[in-house]
């Protein structure tokens, strides 16, 4: 499961500062993160020309606390009205702002981890819950977010690395729906896999299963994925939250605005063993690869991971062929239009959005393996997008997406394809593909006859 989290940020508009132009200096805080988490200190610094009100994100503003503009030696409290807080027109900047923030209440209050949930002796909580900013931003503005943490506590986030020191850097845009950050007392790893950093905090496991082992079997899924997109990992630094299912966090899912996130909620009873089968993991993983896109089109970033994911564990020898096609047998169907269906592009039920779209993706790997003599695919196209218009953290109109995956192979497939199916209810003849292909299931497996007409495209796929 995967979409950037769009938090009622109905204050988060795009214009310009307080008079004129606005400044395009960044916007520095400082987060220091006590041994007791419970209560977070911040600082910003904000250059002049900034919007005078100032907020953060819906639901958090009542605890926020002892939020003072310092002027000079003094501190001049900032008065609250409503939801924002309002710099007094008589102070020209640039600002500094000092307050502090009710983490515990917060998560007490919010219970969610897109916003403030506890687990254990940490919490789950973006930035954009408890750094207070000017409301009206422009686009281009970075955010540079320091970190201090203090005796046991900790900090993790799969925002981007800031090349130029050791800090977070974003966005001013992005404040609404940041990736996931874990601050407080947990347990983590710091991986690297596949020319990538990757973070692994462990929030309150399952004690069955050890802290450890659980973070190596991260870092190979996250190998299972490099492997199969050319050797390199497509987010250069992400977080893997792990945590056990229930209150907030029940099911996986990728956050991409402003890096790279995945919370993985496992189950209270789980073991390794299990989990090392498992598939949602990698499923989440193979979201770092593509472009956010709109709304209307989540059913591609679904779809692909959904088909993908697979592909990724047969390269990597954990399930073989039979075992992949069995399961598109049992899924593609459930993706087929039904009444009333209206395309892809419009019509967002779960079927249509997780295996209708892999169901584009299954037609238009074939239709590229067909058409290029089985010498391109799916993947080759996935691949080129990502090296040329970005992954997870960036943000692309999905026909120009399509553009360079078709480019990228040499033939038109994806973009006609898109054309066709988003706004119409197109079935996809099935039974005809598998007969074609030469599979033929039988009431205990799945067998290949090598004299069916397209009996060739399968040894495509089994190909690295």
């Amino acid at each position: 499961m995967s979409r950037v989290a769009v938090f009622a940020f109905f204050f988060l508009t795009v214009g310009c500062g307080s008079s004129g132009a606005p400044s395009r200096s960044p916007w520095v805080y400082r987060l220091r993160v006590p041994s007791d988490p419970r209560m977070l200190e911040l600082e910003a610094d904000l250059p002049a020309g900034v919007s005078r009100e100032l907020s953060v994100a819906s639901g958090a503003e009542d605890f926020v606390e002892s939020l003072v503009l310092i002027d000079g030696d003094g501190t001049l409290p900032l008065q609250r009205s409503e939801d924002s807080w309002w710099i007094p027109p008589s102070k020209d900047g640039p600002f500094r702002l000092r307050w502090r923030f009710d983490l515990a209440g917060a998560a007490q209050a919010l219970r969610h981890p897109r916003s403030a949930l506890r687990v254990g002796e940490a919490f789950l909580s973006p930035p954009s819950a408890w750094l207070v900013r000017p409301l009206r931003v422009t686009r281009g503005i970075p955010v540079v977010l320091h970190v201090e943490t203090l005796g046991d506590s900790d900090f993790a986030t799969g925002i981007r690395r800031n090349d130029s020191d050791s800090g977070y850097v974003f966005d001013v845009t992005e404040f609404a729906g940041l990736t996931y950050t874990v601050l407080g007392n947990f347990e983590k790893h710091a991986l690297h896999v596949g020319g990538a950093d990757m973070d692994v905090a462990l929030l309150a496991i399952p004690p069955s299963v050890d802290g450890a082992e659980l973070a190596q079997w991260v870092g190979e899924a996250a190998s299972m994925v490099a492997d199969y997109f050319g050797g390199e990992f497509p987010a250069p630094h992400s977080l893997v939250a792990v945590t056990r299912r229930g209150r907030g966090a029940h099911v996986a899912t990728a956050l991409g605005r402003g890096g790279a996130g995945i919370l993985w909620p496992i189950s209270r009873r789980g073991h390794m063993s299990e989990l090392r089968k498992g598939w949602v993991l990698v499923h989440e993983m193979v979201h770092f690869v593509w472009p956010q896109v709109a709304e209307r089109h989540h059913w591609i970033e679904e779809g692909l991971a959904s088909y993908l994911e697979p592909w990724v564990r047969h390269r990597a020898g954990v399930i073989d062929l039979a075992t992949v096609f069995a399961d598109l047998r049992r899924g593609l169907p459930m993706g087929q239009p039904k009444e009333g269906d209206r395309g892809l592009d419009n019509t967002p039920t779960w079927g249509r959005t997780y295996w209708g779209g892999a169901l584009f993706c299954f037609v238009a790997d074939l239709e590229i393996r067909r058409r290029t003599h089985g010498k391109k695919n799916l993947a080759l196209a996935v691949r080129a997008i990502h090296e040329k218009l970005g992954g997870f953290d960036v943000s692309q109109p999905l026909p120009r997406v399509f553009a360079v995956g078709d480019e990228a192979v040499g033939v038109d497939v994806l973009l006609p394809l898109y054309e066709k199916w988003k706004d119409d209810a197109v079935t996809v003849d099935l039974d005809a593909i598998w007969r074609s292909l030469g599979l033929r299931q039988s009431s205990s497996q799945l067998t290949f006859d090598r004299n069916a007409p397209e009996a060739w495209l399968l040894d495509t796929f089994r190909r690295p």
